[in-house]
C-alpha cells in the first residue's frame, strides 16, 4: 500500500488526509459495523472491507456482485478464504489484504499467507516485539487504534439476550463480565454478532515498528475532525487506554498437569 493509514471511520466524517486511505465496509457482506456501504456509494479507487464468514448462498452472491466491485475498488481487505479463491478464479487485479483477526500471529502463518495475497494485517493478540519482528522479515500492516473484535458469532446474540432477560435491546448492547468487571460492546445485524472489547485499544508504539501501514477503527470513537485528530495521535497526545497485549504474552497453551502420587 502506498498509504500509511487504512482507516475504518464508521460514522465520522470522510475528510481527505494525506497517506489516508479510507476503508468501505459492503452493505450485507459485514457484521459489527456502526456504517456499512451499498456498492453504488463507495467512490471509485477505493478500499472495500468483507469480514463476514462465507457460505455458499453469500458466495453466489459475491460472485454476482464482482463485477461492480471492480468498477470501484482497487482492493479488498477481507476475513474468509473463500473470497479469495473467488478472486482467484476471476484473474482478479484487486489488492488484496487479508484480515483474519486472531489467525496471523507468526512469521511463519504471515509468510504462508503472503503466498496468496499481497498484504495481511497481523493479529493484536501478538506483543509488540513480536510486531516488531515480524513486520522487519516482511511486508505487514498492523491494527493502531480502535475497539478491538473479539469474538464473532453468526447468531443474534443482543436479540436473544435481551428477550431471555427481558431487558431493552439496544445496538450496540453494552455488558459486564461480574468476576473482572470487564466491559464488551456487542453489534449485531441480521447476519450475526460481533463482541468487541469496550476499552479502546491504542497501539501508538507501534509506529516504530517497520510496518507498512495501519488499521484505525474508528467505528464507535467518535471524533470531530480527523486530520487533527491523527496529529495528535502522532504526537502521543491522545490518553493512553488498553494496550491489550503489547506488553503482555497470549497465553495459548495450559502447562502439563502434574502428575499426582497418592
Amino acid at each position: 500500500m502506498k498509504n500509511k493509514y487504512l482507516v475504518l471511520a464508521g460514522n465520522n466524517k470522510l475528510e481527505k488526509v494525506d497517506n489516508t486511505l479510507f476503508l468501505f465496509p459492503l452493505k450485507g457482506y459485514c457484521v459489527g459495523m456502526s456504517h456499512e456501504y451499498a456498492i453504488q456509494e463507495i467512490p471509485k479507487g477505493s478500499y472495500i472491507y468483507v469480514n463476514r464468514l462465507f457460505d455458499s448462498s453469500l458466495m453466489n452472491s459475491f460472485i454476482e456482485l464482482y463485477p461492480f466491485i471492480l468498477k470501484c475498488a482497487q482492493g479488498i481487505v477481507f476475513e474468509d478464504l473463500g473470497v479469495l479463491e473467488v478472486l482467484k478464479e476471476k484473474n482478479s487485479p484487486l489488492k488484496t489484504i487479508l484480515y483474519a483477526t486472531h489467525a496471523v500471529c507468526s512469521l511463519e502463518t504471515t509468510l504462508a499467507y503472503l503466498s496468496y495475497v499481497d498484504s495481511v494485517i497481523l493479529s493484536p493478540d501478538i506483543t509488540l516485539e513480536e510486531i516488531k519482528y515480524i513486520s522487519s522479515q516482511a511486508k505487514v500492516g498492523a491494527v493502531l487504534f480502535g475497539h478491538l473484535p473479539l469474538m464473532y458469532s453468526r447468531r443474534q446474540l443482543v436479540t436473544n439476550y435481551a428477550r431471555h432477560f427481558g431487558v431493552e435491546k439496544t445496538n450496540p448492547f453494552l455488558i459486564k463480565e461480574p468476576i473482572h468487571n470487564k466491559e464488551f460492546l456487542l453489534v449485531e445485524n441480521e447476519y450475526g454478532t460481533v463482541l468487541y472489547d469496550n476499552a479502546v485499544y491504542n497501539g501508538y508504539e507501534l509506529l516504530d515498528c517497520p510496518c507498512e501501514y495501519y488499521l484505525l477503527n474508528l467505528e464507535f470513537t467518535q471524533i470531530e475532525h480527523f486530520s487533527e485528530w491523527l496529529k495528535e495521535f502522532e504526537a502521543g497526545q491522545y490518553p493512553s487506554t488498553s494496550s491489550f497485549f503489547l506488553h503482555q504474552e497470549t497465553i495459548y497453551r495450559l502447562p502439563p498437569k502434574e502428575e499426582r502420587h497418592d
